[in-house]
């Protein structure tokens, strides 16, 4: 039997992934689809599998593999036809192993990544007339920029002085090179762009001693190099720029030893590599010799001064298909239908970091640990939720509220530990990946001056960059206010904030970067700690401040005033539509009752109380309205819902549950923008892609030369173009994927206890955010640029200063808006709670961190290991160099004791 047309195979081991199959008369013709080969043999595996004979995967490879060996052989297939213009000069049994799928993308491709370290983009010129004038295709990206530029002539000294800010080179390399600028009276930008590439192919091969391969890509806009080097070159960059490696296990054995472990990992000695003792040291892995690369090419070229005059529209890491498959396997791949594989695993790490180097490898690490560590904590929140549902006990509205205090100190503790605990998994893994003052691998960036360090203009950008956040920070709180006494709607409230929320979160996004950029930063890592801890800090303030303004302030500034108690008292109760229990007895079920007069009463705001002089401080600086003089005023918090307790009423007010829909409303958004702005470049990369496929092969229709089909590299470049990842990008960033974890870990902590369903949502949000980031991380950005990272502090401090905040804000909640009883004491009743409630939780944050303060010791004893294991290396070689010097000649020196 075959298939049924329409059929969509599954992710099989995440190694394949299926398309669905779209038929015509004229692909019948030609043969079935890639999508439905590979679905094709997903179908005739399923007899093998059902029967237990094979695995998924191992029937699926197999099935597979024949039906792509048939397919390669039959040229009027599609496979087929790739095999036909590649162009590369291999055998058909060569190119079957080097076609491979894209997942998400429903094509196959040619792998053309082999041994290439770095690619450089270069679009197409060609010439108009003779005047030199030219133009770059319309597809490429730079065209727009280049054309009324390419329409003038040169001058010599013009050309010259453009390309000087392409190449590092000295005296004698600069009289070689410009005296072909001076040839003639004017140079068309045709010539200089041949004679700047000539260069940059000359710096590449003969001074870098790097291979260059080139070819063309589908649709004739942009020419690929390739740039790859032999072993011993990258042994030499390591050597020249003092790179640390790991030692082999071979080294260990030479010494009678073993590697230390700690529990399933290994952890070996790290040590500058050094060309003679190369046997000593484990391979090179791609993420180094993408590192060393970059930094030879930063000694020799200006990478964004060739970008900025088009010789080369982009360069990045080449990626790696192998890996990238193996990634999709175990990382990437949903592990479906068993759901006890579908959090993500801390095994995953090493892959992960291989690939996108030590900070990446952080972010999800971090993301590993903090969504193990919500699944627990997501378990007393569903039963939480389970009893306050009524559905099992019917509880009380006091026992509710003592259930959600619980909790929130629950959530404080669980807060504490993960902080701590990851600070240990952080010295953990830079022990193992040996990156502690690991400087070979920063990278400088191209806009560092060192002309500017220490200077006054230096100064006076730090000091602008602090004014500027101080006066957008009271910018947020005026529109804030001012929003709330515009609005009154509650829902409409809850949506309008959310809206001011992230279009103030977008625009200092923007002013960060600026910011930031005039504090002219010597390394990627001092930029990231820079960008981090100003952009994260006043994002906290723009997420959480609007909800201390409902939970804190929005009673007192919302105030109503009257003439009398009575007056207000038949106020609210016109005003609010007051829900009562059945078990409430009627004769407090009126506005004359004695228990609603009291409860009018407890919400009185005197002048000389902590709430008066607080809204008497905010009527000062235009955020609220000041007491009146002879008249009552309460908080403008109306009740909604009523309780008897202690023959008084105990009110649920509408402060109260506009905080919980602003809340949920904000978590929700803060979620969903998230996740759509995962998805979006994913949906732009297919889009392209597909249109990119569908333009070569109609040139390559009407074309008669074998020319390369669609590669992997040419994906990846439309990746790259579309979304890099970098700051501000479709693609991502280190700092905005992180600060996503940090916002929602901040909400988490400082009002779950106000709604304890967001630890639920927040664990199942995260998994599918990890998943659809590792996709996007693999498939859609390909690979950035490795960054190494000597840890996360700066994130830990800003996990720090959320912690505390949060006991602050938890003991606050507890006192004013939780039915607790606690409400209804006195000022300075409320006040000793709040600081008895503050300093216990310090005091247990201080006792936690003192008790897991040091390492374990099985990574204190592994790291002592390694020492000796290279003190010991470091003698041997002494010793072996001693015994090979050659012998000295013999002299005689006297050493004046007795007849000598």
């Amino acid at each position: 039997s075959s298939p049924p047309h329409g059929w969509r195979r599954p992710p099989i081991g995440g190694a394949l992934l299926g398309a669905m199959a779209e038929s015509s008369d004229a692909e019948q013709a030609m043969g079935p689809r890639p999508s439905e080969v590979l679905g094709f043999a997903a179908f005739q595996a399923r007899d093998l599998i059902q029967t237990g004979v094979e695995s998924v995967e191992q029937a699926m490879e197999r099935q597979a593999d024949q039906i792509i060996r048939a397919q390669v052989e039959n040229e009027s297939s599609p496979i087929g036809r790739i095999v036909k213009f590649t162009g590369y000069g291999l055998t058909k049994e060569e190119l079957r192993d080097r076609i491979g799928l894209v997942p998400g993308l429903g094509e196959r491709v040619f792998i053309d990544d082999d041994d290439t370290i770095l690619v450089f983009c270069l679009p197409i010129i060609r010439d108009r007339d003779d005047q030199g004038t030219i133009s770059f295709f319309e597809d490429s990206d730079s065209a727009s920029d280049s054309e009324t530029d390419s329409t003038r002539l040169l001058s010599p000294d013009e050309a010259i002085t453009q390309a000087r800010e392409l190449f590092i080179m000295n005296d004698a390399m600069v009289h070689d090179f410009f005296r072909n600028f001076r040839v003639g009276g004017g140079m068309s930008s045709a010539r200089y762009q041949r004679l700047v590439r000539a260069k940059l192919l000359h710096v590449l091969t003969e001074v870098c001693n790097f291979k260059v391969t080139s070819f063309m890509s589908i649709d004739r806009d942009i020419i690929f190099w390739r740039v790859a080097a032999s072993d011993e070159v990258i042994g030499a960059l390591a050597e020249k720029y003092n790179y640390r490696m790991p030692y082999s296990s071979k080294a260990y054995k030479n010494l009678g030893l073993s590697p230390p472990t700690v529990g399933s990992k290994v952890l070996y000695a790290y040590d500058l590599f050094q060309k003679r003792f190369a046997d000593d040291f484990q391979n090179f892995q791609d993420i180094d010799s993408i590192r060393l690369f970059i930094q030879e090419l930063q000694s020799h070229l200006n990478l964004k001064a060739l970008e900025g005059q088009n010789v080369i529209t982009r360069w990045f890491p080449c990626c790696n298909y192998k890996e990238m498959m193996v990634l999709h396997k175990e990382w990437v791949s949903w592990r479906c239908p068993h759901f006890s594989q579908f959090p993500p695993r801390s095994g995953d790490m090493d892959l992960i970091r291989s690939y996108f180097g030590e900070e990446v490898g952080f972010l999800f690490r971090c993301y590993i640990f903090y969504i193990s560590n919500l699944r627990k904590l997501s378990i007393p929140a569903l039963l939480l939720l389970i009893l306050k549902s009524g559905y099992v006990l019917k509880l009380h509205f006091v026992t509710v509220a003592l259930l959600n205090t619980c909790f929130g100190c629950v959530v404080i503790f669980w807060a504490i530990a993960f902080a701590l605990l990851f600070q240990h998994i952080v010295d953990f893994e830079k022990t193992r990946w040996g990156i502690t003052n690991n400087s070979s691998a920063e990278v400088k960036l191209h806009t560092y001056e060192p002309k500017l360090r220490g200077s006054w203009t230096q100064t006076f950008y730090s000091v602008l960059g602090k004014a500027i956040t101080v006066a957008f920070l009271l910018i947020f709180i005026g529109v804030t206010f001012a929003l709330a006494i515009a609005i009154r709607p509650p829902a409409l409230v809850a949506r309008v904030q959310t809206g001011v929320i992230f279009a103030f979160s977008f625009v200092w996004s923007w002013m960060a970067k600026k910011i930031v950029d005039m504090e002219n930063k010597r390394t990627q890592s001092r930029y990231n700690h820079s960008l981090t801890m100003r952009l994260a800090l006043v994002k906290l303030f723009l997420f959480l401040f609007p909800l201390f303004r409902l939970a804190f302030l929005a009673p007192i500034t919302s105030r109503e005033c009257a003439s009398s108690l009575d007056v207000l008292a038949e106020r609210m109760w016109s005003g609010a539509n007051i829900e009562f229990d059945d078990e409430v007895p009627s004769a407090f079920k009126s506005k004359d009752s004695p228990a609603f007069m009291r409860f009018i009463e407890s919400q009185k705001i005197e002048r000389k109380s902590i709430s008066g002089a607080l809204l008497s401080a905010l009527s000062k600086v235009g955020l609220g309205q000041d007491l009146p003089e002879d008249a009552y005023c309460v908080t403008g918090c109306f009740p909604a819902h009523c309780d008897v307790v202690n023959d008084g009423l105990s009110c649920e007010t509408t402060c109260f549950r506009q905080l919980e829909r602003s809340l949920v409303f904000i978590f929700l958004t803060q979620i969903s923008c998230t996740s759509v702005f995962i998805i979006i470049p994913m949906v732009q990369v297919w889009w392209l892609a597909k249109k990119e496929i569908a333009e070569g092969e109609a040139y390559l229709s009407q074309s008669e030369d074998d020319e390369p089909h669609y590669s992997l590299l040419q994906y990846q470049e439309k990746c790259h173009a579309q979304t890099p990842y970098e700051y501000q990008s479709w693609g991502g960033s280190y700092v905005e994927d992180f600060l996503d974890l940090v916002l929602t870990f901040a909400v988490l902590c400082n009002f779950s206890v106000v709604s304890p369903q967001l630890a639920i949502v927040g664990f199942l949000s995260q998994m599918l955010q990890y998943r659809l980031l590792a996709y996007r991380m693999t498939w859609v950005t390909c690979r950035p640029f490795p960054a190494g990272s000597e840890g996360v502090n700066e994130w830990l401090h800003i996990l720090e200063v959320i912690i505390y905040l949060a006991m602050i804000v938890n003991s606050l909640l507890i006192v004013t808006n939780l039915r607790t009883g606690l409400s209804m004491y006195s000022a300075t009743g409320k006040f000793i709670f709040v600081a008895a409630f503050s300093l216990t939780l310090v005091a247990v944050k201080v006792c936690m961190k003192v008790q897991l303060h040091e390492q374990p010791r099985s990574v204190v004893e592994a790291t002592d290991i390694n020492r000796e294991f290279v003190d010991e290396l470091s003698v041997r070689r002494k010793a072996h160099t001693r015994s090979h010097a050659p012998r000295l000649e013999s002299v005689k020196v006297l050493l004046g004791v007795g007849r000598d």
